[in-house]
């Protein structure tokens, strides 16, 4: 089980070996103690000299930021917000895949922060994996 949250006190409590920064004088201890998989908060989470990131992994390159979706280091305003397919069929080769994408317009406000998303434009396009060879196949 993780510990709660560490408790803010006005002094930060600065650690040069993990270039972090601790909320408070019980907190510091508690972040260098080892846990069960054998590391410390510290040694699984420091931040980058240069740029000031926190990081928990080796990989890190300053002009570059991890995208979760794509799993991987991309280059800042990198937009990606779908993950991309396995390329691995499935099992059955009779799956139809059905892709979709709606441009909307938010034109009608409900309050300050709602707005309505109004369809304008909506594509689809199919594919099934039985009929990959067979140009223009109707389905």
């Amino acid at each position: 089980m993780a510990c709660p949250p560490c408790v803010f006190t006005a002094v930060r409590i600065p650690c040069a070996e993990f270039n972090r920064h601790f909320r408070s004088q019980i907190c510091f201890p508690n972040h260098k103690q080892s846990t069960s998989n054998k590391k410390s908060i510290s040694e699984r989470k420091r931040c980058c000299e240069t740029c000031g990131a926190l990081l928990s992994g080796m990989n890190h390159d300053c002009s570059k930021w991890y995208c979760h979706t794509c799993k991987q280091n991309r280059a800042t305003g990198h937009l990606f917000y779908m993950r991309p397919l396995k390329d691995v069929l499935p099992a059955n080769a009779n799956v139809l895949n059905i892709f979709y994408d709606f441009e909307t317009t938010q034109n009608k406000t409900y309050s300050d922060t709602a707005k309505e998303h109004v369809p304008n434009i909506v594509c689809v396009q199919k594919f099934c994996a039985k009929f990959e060879e067979i140009e223009d196949c109707r389905l």
